[in-house]
C-alpha cells in the first residue's frame, strides 16, 4: 500500500529492449537500444526536476511477457506496491505492456490506489492528465491487438517452415546442433551422437532403459540438459536440482523414440493455448508435422526400426500377467545372445538361447529359473554385505565431506565474486549518470568505464566457471548418496525383486561346463 511519508516526484524509470530491437534492419539506428532509452528518460526526469530512484531494464522480452517472466518489471512493481516511488517512466505505454488486462489492472487500478502517476514520453500517457484514460486505452487495445496478429503471422509462417522440414525450435536435440549456416538445418554434434549410437547399441544388448542410464551416469556422460547448459546454451530443464543433472529412464526412452536420430524432421507434437496462455498442450500423432530425410542420420533406420519392435515386446507379461524380474538381463556366455523362456514339464520355467534353433549358436545353453534366481540371490547378499563394511562406508562418507568441504569454498568464492560484479555495474550505472548530469566529462567516462567494464566482463567469467564447479560437486555428492542409500536399503532384503535387480545386476551370462547339466553363472555387477 501507499506510504504518506514519501516525497513526491520520485521516479522509477522503466526500459525494455524486446526481441523486436535485436531484429532491426539498421546496425546504426539507435533509438530502440536500452542504452538510448535509458538516456531519453534520464534527461526528461532531469528537466522535470525528477528525482530518479531506480532504473528497471528488462533485455530480451516481450512486451506481452506477463510481468512474473520480466524479473525488473516484477521488482518495479513491488518497489511501487511499497511506496518508495510516486512516478513510473517509460519510454511508450506499449513497453511498459502490449497486454489490455495489465493496462486496466495496473494503470488504472493498481496504481492510483498505490499513488503512482504512469508517465510514457512517445505516445504522451499521462495518468494524472485528465480525458487521457480513453486514448490509453485505445493504444492498449491497439497495443494487444498488434500482439495477436503478430502471433497470428508468426504461426503461419512456422507451419510453413515445419512442412519444408526446416526446424523451428529454440534447441536441436541432443545429438544435433543448429547448422551456423542454416539455423532452421541440423548438423551432427559428434560428442553427443556418440552418447546417442551407445544407448541404440546397449538397448539392442539386452539393457533396460534403467540400467542405460544408471550406465551413462557411472561413464560420466552429462544427461541432455545438464550437456546444454555446458555448451553454454540459455536452456531451463523441467527437472530441477539432481533430477535435472543426472540420466533418467525417461531420458533414455525419449531418445529411443525420437524419429529425428533416422535423418527425419519431427514437430509440431505440441502447441500452446493461446497467445496470452504459454501453456503447453500435446498434439495427437495425426497433427504432427514429419518430413523425411532432412538431415544426416545419427542412427541407421533398420537399428531404429529394430528397437522399436523390441520396445513392444521386452517386457511382454508372462501367462500369469507378471514380469519375469531378470527381464532384459540375461545372456548366452557363447554367442552373447539374450536367453528367452521356455516352460518345461510340469509348468518349471527355464530361459534357452534362441540362436541354437538357427544354428548360430552350437552350444544352446538353457537353465532353469530357479538356479538363475538362488544364484544371484546368494551372491548379491555376499556383495551387499561387502559394500556395507564400516570401510566401505566411512571411505563414502569421507570422500562426501571432502566434496562438500571443496563446494562450500567455491560458493564462497562465488558469493564474493558477485558481490564484484554487483559493485561493478552500480559503478558502471553511476558513472552513466554522472556523465549525463555533467559531472565528469566524456574524455573521463571513456576512461573509467572501459576499466569497469573489464572488471565486469572478468567477474562474469570467474562466476560461470564457478558455478559449473558447483554443479559438479554437487553430482559428486548425490551419487554418493544414491550409493549410500541404496547400500543401506538393500542390507536386509529376503527375496529378489525387480527393482533389486534393476539396482544392481548389469548382465546375467549363463554358460554350459564340462560336467553334464552344470552350468557357470557370471554376473556383472552395476556397482
Amino acid at each position: 500500500m501507499k506510504q504518506d511519508h514519501v516525497p513526491r516526484n520520485i521516479v522509477a524509470i522503466y526500459c525494455r529492449l524486446s526481441d523486436e530491437d535485436l531484429k532491426k534492419k539498421n546496425k546504426e539506428d539507435d533509438s530502440e537500444s536500452i542504452q538510448n532509452q535509458k538516456t531519453m528518460l534520464i534527461n526528461h526526469s532531469l528537466k522535470n526536476g525528477w528525482e530518479i530512484y531506480d532504473i528497471y531494464s528488462d533485455d530480451d522480452f516481450s512486451g506481452a511477457d506477463e510481468a512474473i517472466e520480466r524479473p525488473e518489471f516484477s521488482r518495479l512493481m513491488k518497489d511501487a506496491e511499497a511506496g518508495k516511488v510516486n512516478i513510473v517512466l517509460a519510454k511508450s505505454q506499449s513497453r511498459f505492456t502490449r497486454d489490455m488486462e495489465y493496462v486496466e489492472n495496473i494503470l488504472h487500478k493498481k496504481f492510483p490506489l498505490w499513488g503512482i502517476r504512469f508517465v510514457s514520453i512517445v505516445d504522451s500517457a499521462d495518468t494524472d492528465v485528465k480525458g487521457n484514460k480513453k486514448s490509453r486505452q485505445i493504444n492498449g487495445l491497439v497495443n494487444e491487438w498488434y500482439v495477436e496478429d503478430l502471433s497470428e503471422n508468426i504461426k503461419a509462417v512456422f507451419e510453413v517452415k515445419k512442412k519444408q522440414g526446416k526446424f523451428v525450435g529454440a534447441f536441436a536435440p541432443y545429438g544435433y546442433l543448429k547448422d551456423p549456416k542454416d539455423k532452421n538445418h541440423f548438423i551432427i554434434d559428434e560428442p553427443a551422437a556418440k552418447v546417442v549410437r551407445l544407448i541404440f547399441k546397449l538397448y539392442l544388448e539386452g539393457y533396460g532403459l534403467t540400467r542405460i542410464a544408471q550406465k551413462l551416469n557411472d561413464l560420466g556422460y552429462p544427461c541432455p540438459a545438464e550437456y546444454k547448459r555446458q555448451q553454454g546454451l540459455n536452456y531451463i530443464p523441467r527437472q530441477r536440482g539432481k533430477q535435472g543433472r543426472i540420466w533418467r529412464s525417461s531420458s533414455v526412452n525419449v531418445i529411443l523414440k525420437n524419429r529425428d536420430y533416422i535423418g527425419d524432421m519431427v514437430q509440431g507434437k505440441s502447441g500452446t493455448i493461446s497467445y496470452k496462455n504459454s501453456a503447453k498442450i500435446r498434439k495427437s500423432k495425426s497433427e504432427w508435422v514429419i518430413v523425411e530425410n532432412t538431415h544426416e542420420p545419427i542412427v541407421d533406420r533398420q537399428t531404429f526400426e529394430l528397437v522399436q519392435e523390441l520396445a513392444k515386446t521386452r517386457t511382454r507379461p508372462e501367462q500369469t500377467g507378471k514380469r519375469h524380474i531378470f527381464v532384459g538381463k540375461l545372456k548366452c556366455a557363447t554367442c552373447q545372445s539374450a536367453l528367452i523362456k521356455h516352460h518345461g514339464y510340469g509348468n518349471k520355467r527355464y530361459f534357452i538361447c534362441p540362436m541354437k534353433k538357427y544354428d548360430v549358436c552350437q552350444i544352446g545353453v538353457s537353465v532353469s529359473y530357479k538356479l538363475i534366481e538362488e544364484t544371484v540371490f546368494t551372491e548379491l547378499k555376499k556383495l551387499i554385505h561387502q559394500y556395507s563394511s564400516e570401510q566401505d562406508l566411512e571411505t563414502l562418507i569421507q570422500g562426501e565431506t571432502t566434496i562438500s568441504a571443496q563446494m562450500e569454498k567455491s560458493r564462497a568464492t562465488l558469493q564474493a565474486v558477485q558481490v564484484q560484479l554487483t559493485d561493478a555495474q552500480l559503478a558502471l550505472e553511476n558513472l552513466y549518470m554522472d556523465k549525463v548530469k555533467g559531472v565528469i566529462t566524456e574524455k573521463q567516462f571513456i576512461s573509467l568505464n572501459h576499466g569497469l567494464s573489464d572488471r565486469e566482463v572478468k567477474c562474469k567469467k570467474q562466476i560461470k566457471t564457478l558455478e559449473k564447479e558447483i554443479e559438479s560437486y554437487n553430482l559428486k555428492i548425490d551419487l554418493a548418496q544414491e550409493k549410500k542409500k541404496a547400500i543401506k536399503k538393500y542390507m536386509n532384503m529376503t527375496q529378489l525383486n525387480r527393482e533389486i535387480i534393476e539396482e544392481f545386476v548389469d548382465v546375467i551370462y549363463v554358460k554350459n561346463t564340462k560336467v553334464r547339466g552344470e552350468k557357470e553363472i557370471i554376473i556383472q555387477w552395476n556397482l
